[in-house]
């Protein structure tokens, strides 16, 4: 054997003792936005208890969908993110976005991890997108991301503005006319939203933006979309999101605060469109509870207001209304209609 030949073979076993394996990571009964690649050195195997943890979750999650099939119709804060599908569905959809597609992103200043896959092009799939948060362009390369920062002369999202105030704005943008912007915006919300679907007919959709206002301009934050023609379903929202790095400073129930905004002045009550998240339905319920009984209190000495009146003052479904009102048990129904 040559020096050479010794060589080689010493570099392929340094090779061999440096190479760093990833392991995609998915914690048992935890929600999947915890999912992440790790690097060997994190894992330690415990096949027994791997075993013992599985059964002590199939026999709990059997137990919970026992006890969500007794209590629906009872419990308070019940949602089914699975609406409208069977088990197969579900199964199928879990198995198709199983992987996170991009690790993380920086958008604009702030860094942060993804909570789902996302079903961007081939070619966007990466540890870290750049994203700017002006005009929602993706870059692969950091590289890119500064060159783009540099050059890019957009300081808010396309579309109308129809609210300010303070550093706070809205702006009305037609996907019909800014398709790209709506499809990369789409593409955002899908990381952080695990049911979210993106239509073929973006056209057909509104997305109303929220914005921060800067010296150096308008901030992306969050959004929501609905249809443009309101459906038999009276959906106002069909999706919303607000970016991890914003939420719990109240912009989820300004968002939804605008939705309903929308709908009194359409004279169009309306609501989100079903199934809601779990993170939506959590918000949603508390803003519609917060909505009714603040009206309620400030009622006086009146006794009594209808469902229709309450439709009219909040922009809210009539369905949504009666769902409140009778787990607050503030509801009476007019024995002259049974």
């Amino acid at each position: 054997m040559t020096d050479e030949d010794i060589s080689l073979e010493q570099v392929e076993k340094d090779m061999k003792k440096n190479m760093r394996y990833e392991y995609y990571i998915h914690y048992i009964g935890i929600d999947r936005r915890n999912d992440r690649w790790v690097t060997e050195q994190f894992l330690k195997v415990d096949h027994e208890e791997i075993k013992r943890q599985e059964k002590e979750v199939n026999l709990d999650e059997e137990r919970k969908k026992q006890e969500r099939n007794l209590e629906q119709e009872k419990t308070y804060l019940y949602n089914d993110e699975n609406l409208g599908m069977n088990d197969r569905d579900v199964q199928e959809f879990l198995n198709n976005t199983k992987l996170k597609t991009v690790e993380s992103i920086q958008f604009g200043k702030n860094w942060l991890e993804t909570w789902y896959f996302t079903p961007l092009p081939k070619e966007y799939h990466s540890k870290c997108l750049y994203i700017c948060d002006f005009c929602l362009f993706f870059c692969v390369h950091k590289r890119e991301f500064l060159r783009h920062s540099l050059k890019c002369e957009v300081r808010h999202p396309p579309g109308d503005e129809i609210y300010r105030d303070g550093d706070i704005s809205f702006f009305e943008v037609n996907a019909s006319l800014e398709r790209i912007y709506c499809e990369n915006l789409s593409y955002i919300s899908r990381m952080f939203l695990d049911h979210k679907n993106l239509y073929n007919s973006i056209e057909a959709f509104l997305f109303y933006v929220l914005c921060e206002v800067k010296e150096d301009g308008f901030h992306f934050v969050g959004y929501f979309s609905k249809e443009r023609e309101l459906q038999a379903n009276q959906n106002n929202l069909s999706c919303i999101m607000v970016m991890p790095f914003c939420q719990r400073s109240g912009y989820g129930k300004l968002l939804i605060e605008m939705s309903y905004a929308l709908s009194i002045i359409e004279q169009k009550p309306g609501g989100p469109e079903r199934p809601l998240s779990d993170l939506g339905h959590r918000t949603y319920v508390s803003y519609w509870t917060r909505k009714v009984v603040t009206i309620l209190l400030e009622m006086g000495p009146r006794s009594e207001l209808s469902i229709r009146e309450l439709m009219n003052e909040t922009g809210m479904k009539e369905d949504d209304i009666v769902y409140i009102l009778e787990h607050q048990k503030i509801l009476r129904r007019d024995a002259s209609n049974n």
